[in-house]
């Protein structure tokens, strides 16, 4: 992985999983190396043709729970698995959003995470710095990219509880539809802890939108 932004007078370095980033500093993208140099691969390995004709046929794609980089976007950089997204144009492409941010994504919003996986998706082609966090870059955003975030993610789920940033404006602009996990009992007293889904409830909205039950049943923000 990449550190980002550099500082002055120093190269990006590896960095372990247990390290803090210093400085600041931010995971911008993520690559192969090989080993045991260390040195990277000027090309992805070829992702498993079995994973690729699973996300050709899927009804659903989910990006699930997990720290953003190391565990999700980290599957997503083989070559194909992008293009066969992109390529799956009946499949709802769902983001579920962490309940809070972690220290690969401090002071990330949701159009954050939306853009790190769409930037890994399209092999970082045309990776750009965040923002539309209010909505207020979204159309010069969309008309710079000439492949639609909403090709790689077209719903995105998150909490009603949850602690990251999000702005449906920034997200509609995008054609990413909203659904919002209702907090339940547990989240009122629960405030000092990190919000976290409702296995069971997650799974009712998974499924809902598998079955392509109408968004507003989920909850939708329209």
């Amino acid at each position: 992985s990449s550190s980002s932004p550099p500082q002055p007078g120093h190269a990006n370095k590896l960095t372990s999983g247990l390290e803090h980033f210093p400085n600041g500093a931010k995971i911008s993208r993520l690559f192969h190396v090989e080993m045991p140099s260390g040195s990277r691969m000027a090309t992805p390995p070829p992702a498993h043709p079995r994973a690729l004709e699973a996300l050709r046929l899927a009804d659903t794609i989910v990006y699930g729970i997990g720290s953003l980089f190391t565990s999700i976007v980290a599957g997503l950089i083989p070559h194909g698995i992008g293009e066969t997204v992109r390529g799956n144009h009946e499949a709802s492409k769902v983001l579920v959003l962490n309940g809070h941010n972690d220290r690969e994504t401090g002071g990330f919003c949701a159009m954050d995470y939306v853009r790190a996986v769409a930037n890994a998706l399209d092999g970082y082609r045309y990776c750009r710095g965040r923002g539309d966090g209010d909505g207020s870059s979204a159309a010069a955003a969309a008309a710079e990219r000439p492949v639609a975030l909403s090709q790689y993610v077209n719903i995105i789920v998150l909490l009603e509880s949850g602690r990251v940033p999000w702005s449906p404006d920034a997200l509609h602009a995008h054609g990413i539809k909203v659904v919002v996990v209702p907090k339940t009992e547990e989240d009122d007293g629960a405030e000092a802890a990190a919000p976290r889904y409702r296995a069971d409830i997650l799974a009712r909205t998974l499924i809902g939108i598998t079955a392509r039950e109408t968004l507003a049943d989920l909850a939708y923000v329209p």
